[in-house]
């Protein structure tokens, strides 16, 4: 308990990284500044300056804002620290294969590409008759897919006939059966001409198998390890469908790995051979697949009990006893558990922004913000969007995008718009956009206030226990409210900063017996939401909440500091790169630069981000870290 007492009896620590002092003083300002409790989503309508003891880069974003642009830390309510240790600079993701995430199995093994020989395969798959793309567009088949996740089950799909015979509508339907199994097809007489209308099954929550004469001894679901680069996982599942002309929700995996990254992790595709799969690798670039297996279950989101990072920091301006100090404090003290930037979007509008109109039935200003323009975007996108904004005509602005993707969520956006414009269709609109993302921008919301909630905890109480503080309840089995008790003066002892739990805010979720419940309620309050009426008549956006440790710790916790010269030459080889047997450089020992070299197991929906912020106590969004590379 030594450790425990140490961490109560200090306060939040606060020291910030040198660069963000520097600009600081450049900028003519001291380094005694006054607290503020502004909400940070108010960042452009103040010029009130942020205390010392939060996050450095809060000043960074105020005094170099014609520098830097798009979303901060502190934006998105990320302020405290926990380490006593003075901050560092240090560049995360100079380039992309300086992270490496390897995924952590429901069993606890991590996930590496070991095998990409051609298997031995046995699943006796014959060619399916009929594929996806033959005599179904990608427009209707993106439309097929949206019907299949909608919750409306009244929706239907209509497809046009262009050769009208017989053979062709027998092949539409073969395709639908085969590839949609929730799916029923009919054919029918519109607008004079024949068409396949296409709806959801009566049975539901029966799903017809596929006819093929896939092997009875061989389990249904082929497992394999996905490595990519640069690619977001369903970027990547996509293409893999389209190569193989099949659907992509054959696919099925535990987790989204980072775009930015070499990342490993395991897939299931259902009722493919790992003969086709393999014979992608000869047309596949930063992407590989193997270790083939055949499985009888397919993964689901949240198969998975964690992830491994392998993390380089570029261009470290630090002594190695202050770096030693940092990653030493990682080890035995952990991180405030924050949601991280990826949480919040890429770009400068944030998606709690939009999931916050959601959950206040402002279709409106949901529609204007996930449609508003922004900076870095293709011209075709740029001048569709600026084209809606200027005239919020849905059927113009869409024919701006002749060569953007039928599934791209803006393309989705318009075309509904086109049929339900009005301001009372608006909310059917919005659910042409895929329900994860709709649900992503809701979730958004919550993780916002939860990071405010944790920063103003920690800022004005340390990393203190205090009565009315929640814990897990002994009873695994029970969930919601029921999930949690409260701390109380008998029992407070017992336990420490890393059993305390806060509540996302929903409708099923109990609260700290404390001021902390003020804070919640005063929060929503301030974004016109009723702490105790979180349900919503649209049942997406009713949330029921969850809860989340205040502060993690990482296991497997090693680090080393390496110098090098070139700024091109890998520090850390990939899976690839081991099974081509390809070996790092030696390093100089008075190489120009140095790097820290980190390596951490991180339980599941806990981010490696907030975990580096902790060790430099630096801004770990895009727009500060691209601002290092200037310098």
């Amino acid at each position: 308990m030594e450790n425990k007492r140490t961490l109560e009896e200090a306060s939040p620590a606060s020291v910030p990284c040198l660069h963000a002092k520097k600009l600081r003083r450049e900028a003519g300002e001291t380094d005694d500044l006054p607290a503020t409790g502004r909400s940070t989503r108010d960042r452009s309508l103040s010029t009130e300056l942020p205390a010392d003891d939060m996050v450095a880069d809060n000043t960074v974003a105020t005094t170099s804002s014609s520098k830097i642009t798009g979303l901060l830390e502190t934006d998105v309510g990320i302020t405290e620290y926990i380490g006593q240790h003075h901050g560092f600079m240090g560049i995360l993701k100079q380039r992309y294969s300086d992270f490496h995430v390897y995924e952590k199995s429901k069993d606890g093994h991590i996930v590496r590409l070991k095998n990409l020989s051609e298997p031995v395969d046995h699943s006796q798959e014959e060619e399916q008759s009929v594929p996806c793309d033959e005599f179904i567009s990608e427009e209707d088949r993106h439309k097929l897919q949206e019907l299949v996740d909608s919750e409306d089950k009244a929706g239907s799909v209509f497809i046009a006939i262009t050769d009208d015979s017989k053979e062709v509508r027998t092949k539409i339907h073969q395709t639908i059966r085969q590839w949609y199994p929730s799916l029923e097809s009919q054919t029918i007489e519109k607008d004079g001409k024949r068409a396949i209308k296409v709806v959801n099954s009566k049975n539901k929550g029966v799903k017809r198998k596929a006819k093929s004469r896939w092997s009875k001894d061989c389990p249904d679901y082929c497992s394999f390890v996905l490595y990519k680069e640069n690619k977001d996982t369903m970027d990547a599942l996509n293409l893999l469908a389209r190569l193989l002309r099949i659907p992509h929700n054959v696919f099925s995996f535990a987790g989204n790995k980072d775009k930015r990254a070499i990342t490993v992790q395991e897939v299931t595709a259902y009722r493919v051979s790992s003969s086709k799969l393999y014979s992608l690798n000869e047309t596949l670039r930063n992407m590989r697949v193997g270790n083939f297996r055949y499985s009888k279950d397919a993964l689901r989101l949240g198969d998975l009990e964690g992830n491994h990072f392998v993390i380089i920091l570029r261009n470290v301006q630090a002594d190695d006893s202050l770096i030693e100090s940092a990653m030493t404090s990682l080890k035995d003290n952990g991180f405030i558990n924050y949601y991280g930037m990826q949480r919040f979007g890429t770009t400068d509008i944030p998606t709690y922004q939009i999931g916050r109109a959601l959950l206040l039935s402002k279709w409106q200003e949901a529609v204007d913000l996930i449609l508003k323009p922004r900076d870095g975007e293709p011209d075709e996108m740029r001048a569709a969007r600026e084209h809606w904004w200027q005239t919020r005509d849905a059927k113009s602005a869409l024919e701006k995008m002749k060569n953007t993707k039928a599934f791209s969520l803006e393309y989705m956006l318009l075309r509904a718009l086109i049929k339900h414009g009005s301001k009372d269709q608006l909310v059917k609109a919005l659910y042409a956009i895929p329900k994860n993302t709709r649900l992503m921008y809701v979730h958004s919301y919550q993780s916002h206030v939860w990071n405010c909630m944790v920063s103003k905890k920690v800022k004005l109480h340390g990393l203190k226990v205090t009565v009315g503080d929640l814990v897990q309840s002994d009873d695994q089995k029970s969930d919601g409210k029921n999930s949690v008790v409260e701390i109380t003066a008998d029992n407070i002892d017992k336990f420490s900063i890393y059993d305390v739990l806060l509540p996302m805010p929903g409708y099923d979720v109990r609260y700290p017996a404390n001021e902390v419940y003020e804070w919640y309620k005063h929060t929503l309050a301030e974004d016109d939401l009723d702490i105790n009426s979180m349900k919503h008549d649209v049942r997406d956006y009713s949330l029921k909440g969850t809860y989340r440790k205040i502060v993690t710790m990482p296991t497997d916790c090693k680090w080393e500091i390496v110098r090098y010269d070139d700024l091109t030459v890998p520090l850390v080889l990939s899976d690839v790169d081991i099974i081509e047997g390809k070996r790092l450089q030696e390093s100089p020992k008075d190489g120009k630069f140095k790097a820290l070299k980190m390596e951490f197991t991180l339980p599941t929906s806990c981010y490696a981000t907030m975990a580096i912020r902790e060790v430099l106590k630096c801004d770990t969004s895009i727009s500060f870290q691209s601002s290092l590379n200037s310098l």
